[in-house]
């Protein structure tokens, strides 16, 4: 399966993103929500999923650029993801649109330009219920 087929198996809506870390001497950033799961492929609804870690870090390897578009605000719960090619065959542009401001801010998207990217976490039942 490849990159992009994989992202979209990833599912971050409404989730809170919790910190943002770019380590750019290995050219990695990290995105640490605190839900996401993988869902079957594929999948039968947008809760028919493997696996659920909580909380979660979705790893971007091969990082050559980090961008916020319309400018960055503290928003943190995940609107929508996706995936695309960029003009480079070995690099994807992944973006999480965030949403959480107030009038022209409510909307915001982090865009990441990588090779690739994994998600990892503590593995829970799914649906995640606190206790």
């Amino acid at each position: 399966m490849n990159v992009l087929d994989r992202f979209e198996l990833i599912q971050l809506h409404d989730q809170f993103l919790r910190r943002i870390s770019i380590d750019v001497e290995n050219h990695i950033c990290r995105l640490e929500f605190d839900c996401a799961w993988i869902l079957n492929d594929p999948p039968q609804s947008m809760f028919d999923c493997q696996v659920c870690f909580k909380p979660a870090t979705l790893e971007f390897t091969g990082l050559s650029a980090v961008r916020f578009p319309e400018g960055y605000t503290l928003n943190a719960q995940v609107a929508d993801s996706a995936s695309k090619l960029t003009e480079r065959p070995d690099q994807v542009c992944f973006s999480v649109d965030l949403m959480g401001g107030r009038g022209d801010e409510f909307m915001r998207t982090i865009e990441i330009i990588a090779k690739d990217f994994s998600l990892s976490g503590t593995v829970v039942e799914f649906p995640p219920t606190d206790s």
